[in-house]
């Protein structure tokens, strides 16, 4: 019985969390818009990304492979020879922005928000901080709002303390 609780005990101790945040991409796709390849990134589930999507950049059409490359490694192969930056923030989540200033004055965000088991949480409150620039989610927990491209967003909804 002694033995079974110290392999246990083991078991336990072995197991430890790795951050997302050092997450590799391996993809490798041929005339497919940047969209697209942003798309397929944040499918693994490990990045979110947002940007305007009227950015004329994202649609250009690329051939690009990663082999198990870092997020930041990855998206500047993918953006070399177009207008487009990005910036990392917090939780996983990149904005992608143009490098010609006058296609970021406002940037059209669209998201979906979910709880904590990833269920959609429909009639989440979405504001732009410090402004009445604001909207709701829908049944699916999808949004859509226009903002100046330097906004902070503040999510609210019954049940769950505010994020931003």
């Amino acid at each position: 019985m002694k033995l079974v609780i110290v392999f246990i005990l083991f078991s336990a101790l072995q197991v430890k969390a790795t951050p997302t945040i050092g997450q590799n991409v391996s993809l490798k796709v041929t005339q497919t818009e940047i969209r697209k390849v942003l798309k397929a990134i944040e499918s693994d589930g490990y990045y979110r990304f947002l940007y305007n999507s009227d950015l004329a950049g994202l649609k250009k059409k690329v051939d690009f492979t990663a082999q198990n490359l870092s997020v930041t490694e990855s998206l500047t192969n993918l953006f070399a020879g177009t207008n487009l930056t990005f910036k990392q923030l917090e939780n996983n989540l990149i904005v992608v922005l143009s490098a010609v200033e006058e296609e970021n004055v406002n940037i059209k965000v669209t998201g979906k928000v979910t709880g904590e088991n990833g269920e959609a949480l429909a009639g989440a409150s979405v504001q732009e901080r410090g402004t009445n620039n604001g909207t709701f989610t829908d049944n699916n927990g999808n949004f859509t709002i226009t903002t100046g491209n330097d906004a902070t967003l503040v999510i609210t909804s019954i049940g769950y303390e505010p994020f931003t």
